[in-house]
């Protein structure tokens, strides 16, 4: 297949949601491995360090799927590192991780300027699908408006030819009614 709607679809299906579905994962792996990076050599408000925020991600793929918060985080919430002082009473641990959505550190910028960067891909493939359909289907309706113009049927000109029919019947007739009246009167004077 090269076109149509259904090329359309599989197109979509198999080359574009996972070029977005990977730029999604990395983003989200790399979220995951700075978080941890952070938190790990932080402390707990207990001074307790080496715990991660995020379970551990091994690749890239489906990361976006697998991200969870790590089970002893779950299971004691007063593990998490909030504090680069080993007294746990300071946040700057947490400005640091509250701090990555700014900073340059991941493979496309910030992770705000990834997130920017994969909905404008969305937006900006989007808006190229709708721009070509629309042109197609311009095309469409100027090849069906000369088709027709060469071989569809104009509603005037069948109208006069009409018209044109009724005339000439109306014309008949009267021929005919004409010639019967003469025959009647042929005949009327030859029977005198």
């Amino acid at each position: 297949m090269s076109g149509g709607s259904i090329y359309g679809r599989l197109q979509v299906r198999d080359q574009y949601v996972p070029d977005y579905l990977a730029a999604l994962d990395q983003l989200a792996y790399e979220i995951t491995e700075q978080v941890n990076l952070i938190h790990a050599a932080s402390y707990d408000r207990s001074g307790n360090t080496g715990v991660n925020f995020f379970e551990p991600l091994a690749a890239t793929a489906d990361a976006s799927l697998k991200i969870e918060v790590s089970g002893d985080i779950v299971g004691d919430v007063s593990k998490i590192a909030t504090a680069k002082q080993s007294s746990g009473k300071d946040n700057e641990a947490a400005s640091e991780i509250g701090n990555l959505l700014h900073v340059q550190k991941f493979t496309g910028g910030s992770v705000i300027d990834q997130y920017r960067s994969l909905v404008f891909r969305v937006g900006n493939d989007t808006a190229n699908a709708t721009g070509k359909l629309d042109q197609h289907i311009s095309l469409l309706h100027q090849l069906e408006d000369r088709r027709d113009a060469t071989s569809g049927v104009s509603v005037d000109e069948e109208t006069m030819k009409i018209l044109q029919f009724q005339r000439s019947y109306q014309a008949s007739a009267s021929l005919i009614r004409i010639v019967d009246e003469l025959l009647q009167t042929v005949l009327s004077m030859g029977m005198r």
